[in-house]
């Protein structure tokens, strides 16, 4: 299994950084997964 960890420091509610952080996850873990494989997503705000 491999792992991704996310980290992202925006101000607002909800934040754009946050945001774009979670589109760019999403698109790891399916392209990840595409391949077969399994990912663990960790998220550090």
């Amino acid at each position: 299994m491999k792992r991704l960890i996310v980290l992202s420091a925006g101000l607002s509610t909800p934040s754009t950084t946050r945001q774009v952080a979670d589109t760019i996850a999403s698109a790891v873990s399916s392209a990840v997964g595409g391949r077969g494989e399994k990912l663990k997503v960790t998220t550090i705000e």
